[in-house]
């Protein structure tokens, strides 16, 4: 995760790194980026909670930090099965979806509401 700090003083100009002070005290660097402005990467969400609760309570018309995270694409497509099986394992697989069923629903309905949820989820 990278954390970049938001605004610009006359406090900043010039400076290559920013030293900024958590809640517990410890500093932590912030490097400049040309074009992105100042960044501290980490991976400890310890750390991130850190820095914001430090610096929203203590400096807030200086900087905001924003988190920067990056995406990944992560396969959602649910492998749901529903043929050769039955009204009792129809029902279990519903029930695990937290796909609400009736006791009047057959295996069709049932058939049914899987593959509109799987059809919601691609």
């Amino acid at each position: 995760m990278k954390i970049r700090l938001i605004g610009k003083t006359s406090a900043t100009v010039g400076h290559s790194i920013l030293q900024v002070k958590g809640v517990s005290g410890k500093k932590y660097p912030f490097k400049r980026v040309k074009g992105e402005g100042y960044m501290y990467s980490t991976e400890s969400s310890k750390e991130v909670d850190d820095i914001f609760n430090g610096q929203n309570s203590r400096y807030p018309y200086f900087f905001t930090p924003v988190l920067n995270g990056e995406e990944k694409e992560v396969d959602n497509k649910p492998v749901i099965e529903t043929e050769d099986k039955t009204l009792d394992e129809l029902r279990d697989l519903c029930y695990s979806l937290n796909i609400p069923t009736i006791t009047q629903d057959k295996e069709r309905s049932l058939t049914r509401m899987l593959e509109a949820y799987k059809l919601g989820c691609s």
